[in-house]
């Protein structure tokens, strides 16, 4: 599986090969890590028509080369609007066969969210999914003219890439009916659910006879970043392993290889991906260290000051990148002896509440950030 190589990934390959792979799974590792890679891997193989090699081309191995399957559903609140934003700027710099393709594909792994199977409350977003994915059928070729032409539909189908909301009792049934629908035959279907960590409770109890009993043929793949946060029933019953993230060389060389890029300017794919897909890295970086310093000084940060770092937290994304840099900045400080491990500690746990409240509740940004302020500013 590419260059993640670790016990739990030769296992899952073991497995696969040994035709004893287990129906329901949940990958688990930081995000970046290649989670839901491995996860349309495993569907690959699992789906393959031949020897399950990786250079197989039968039928059904071509459809997920390109991403045209149609056994495959992905539920989840991934930030499409950046990855997208990244491969478009990426093909507008290399205007390579490699960067094209991956242009389309990452469009396509957006449309995998909306099959006309499993309940929207917004209409609108089936119809933006079905006009996007006619579009595709006639872009396929790598040219100046089809790259606008991509741009103007999802400038005009900009409602797909809104976050969605938690996992729902009635997407649960939807998934349930899919499944057992009779038109697949004795073909393999998947389904990859992101972050059910931040799902009610009720539809986490929906998931569980699924998952107890998945129908013949049928594979749940949980992708996630803390298996500890699961309802403790849910993680019961998950085959859990284990994806490592990559380490320096294999950093350098994916950024190297793939985007034409010296990996070793950026301190991680995400840095890379969040740049490329217009969020400003580097000075939510900056304001992330003043903030720190501020708050461990107990130096008072103009008003203006302060709504200068909320302005550039105003998407989830950005802020939670900024919260998760205020952390590292913490670890820092601790590491050169400027602050105890109480007080590191102590901030830190403050700080990672405030990304829970901003992923699950969808907390205004802006508050948020002048809350935290106060908060840590009050700590002693």
């Amino acid at each position: 599986m590419g260059v993640l190589l670790n016990k739990d990934i030769s296992l899952i390959e073991a497995q696969i090969y040994g035709g004893n792979f287990p129906h329901s799974v949940m990958l688990a590792g930081e995000k970046y890590s290649g989670r839901l890679t491995v996860a349309l891997e495993i569907a690959r193989l699992l789906s393959c028509l031949n020897d399950k090699t990786r250079e197989c081309r039968c039928r059904s191995c071509r459809s997920y080369d390109d991403y045209t399957m149609d056994n495959v559903i992905v539920l989840g609140s991934r930030d499409y609007k950046t990855r997208l934003n990244a491969a478009l700027n990426s093909y507008a710099i290399l205007k390579t066969d490699k960067s094209y393709k991956e242009l389309l594909k990452t469009i396509r792994l957006l449309l995998l969210r909306f099959n006309a199977n499993i309940e929207t409350k917004e209409q609108n977003k089936l119809n933006a999914s079905a006009a996007l994915g006619e579009l595709l059928l006639s872009v396929e070729e790598n040219s100046e003219k089809n790259f606008k032409l991509i741009k103007s539909g999802l400038k005009q189908s900009e409602v797909l890439t809104n976050k969605e909301s938690p996992l729902t009792i009635n997407q649960i049934r939807d998934i349930q009916k899919w499944v057992n629908q009779t038109n697949f035959g004795n073909r393999n279907r998947f389904v990859i659910l992101e972050e059910l960590e931040s799902c009610s409770e009720g539809a986490a109890n929906s998931l569980l006879k699924l998952l107890e009993e998945p129908p013949k043929n049928t594979y749940i793949i949980v992708i996630g970043e803390n298996p500890a946060k699961l309802l403790a029933t849910l993680l019961s019953r998950l085959r859990l392993y284990r994806i490592p993230s990559f380490n320096e060389q294999q950093k350098n060389e994916i950024l190297r290889d793939n985007y034409f890029v010296d990996g070793s300017t950026y301190s991680s794919l995400e840095e890379f991906i969040l740049e490329r897909g217009n969020v400003a890295t580097k000075e939510l970086k900056n304001a992330a260290t003043q903030f720190c310093n501020a708050i461990v000084n107990k130096t008072d940060l103009k008003r203006e000051e302060l709504e200068a770092i909320s302005s550039l937290v105003d998407e989830t994304v950005s802020l939670k990148y900024f919260l998760d840099e205020l952390i590292i900045s913490l670890g820092d400080l601790f590491k050169n002896g400027k602050i105890s491990m109480s007080v590191a500690q102590r901030y830190s746990n403050f700080t990672k509440e405030s990304v829970n409240k901003a992923l699950v509740y969808n907390q205004n940004s802006r508050l948020l950030i002048d809350s935290l302020y106060y908060r840590l500013m009050g700590e002693v």
